[in-house]
């Protein structure tokens, strides 16, 4: 083979791939030659799972699709490990890769859902305990994260990385930690609410891309400190009944 023509077509194939910073065209050389006797029947075509298509993130208009953390990483685990690719991923010669499902069930997780901008958090962040995770490629920033919210008064539990994938923050709570989340998504501008029956009485903060900065929490009042604020008119006096003698 020319060398001249085989280094134009390797230029060519790394700058239409996506490669890690330490693959260099010898890598892709020896890749092309250990492929060069590889038949079509031993090549199999795997399409990744996704969770939602044409989701918006609150505050753009900029639709992306979210592919499903669990099943993704489970899809590259088998790769990395030289293992059977999960058959409920590989694809046919002809096959789409299949579309997501209206409703999520199993591992998948419902999209996440911009938090209403008129519902003030009622619980204080005193009461709130959240793990936070690192959901981007910046290294130390749960821990980074993870002070920043000790200091606005959270209690922090776990402190780690997230092995899936968020387009942005995500505060992910169970059925019974809705309020605590709103309280943790006030406190991250931009995150959104992620509910899940896996995670009864925990909430996550998932630190996605487009974070900037903590901030603090107003509270809103109870309801019944603020009836208490309202001083009713007191009932004017009945009029004395006229004497007759």
């Amino acid at each position: 083979m020319d060398p001249i023509t085989l280094n134009r077509f390797l230029n060519r194939a790394a700058e239409a791939l996506t490669v890690d910073e330490q693959t260099n065209l010898g890598d892709l050389r020896t890749l092309a030659g250990s492929l060069g006797d590889l038949s079509g029947d031993a090549v199999q075509r795997a399409g990744l799972p996704v969770a939602q298509v044409g989701y918006v993130p609150a505050g753009t208009d900029q639709a992306y699709v979210l592919l499903d953390g669990t099943g993704t990483r489970a899809l590259f685990d088998a790769v990395i490990e030289g293992t059977q690719v999960p058959e409920q991923f590989v694809l046919g010669p002809e096959e789409p890769a299949a579309a997501p499902e209206e409703a999520p069930t199993g591992d998948l997780l419902p999209p996440p859902e911009a938090a209403p901008a008129d519902t003030a958090p009622t619980v204080p962040p005193s009461s709130v305990t959240v793990d936070v995770l690192n959901g981007t490629a910046t290294t130390g920033l749960a821990a980074t994260v993870a002070d920043l919210m000790r200091a606005q008064g959270f209690v922090v539990a776990a402190v780690g990385n997230e092995p899936g994938t968020v387009s942005q923050s995500v505060v992910r709570h169970g059925p019974d930690g809705l309020e605590q989340a709103r309280t943790v998504a006030a406190a991250v501008p931009g995150a959104v609410l992620q509910s899940s029956d896996d995670l009864a009485g925990t909430v996550q903060l998932v630190v996605g891309p487009g974070y900037s900065s903590v901030v603090p929490v107003t509270i809103a009042p109870a309801p019944e400190a603020a009836a208490a604020d309202v001083t009713e008119p007191a009932a004017a006096e009945p009029e004395p009944a006229p004497v007759t003698c």
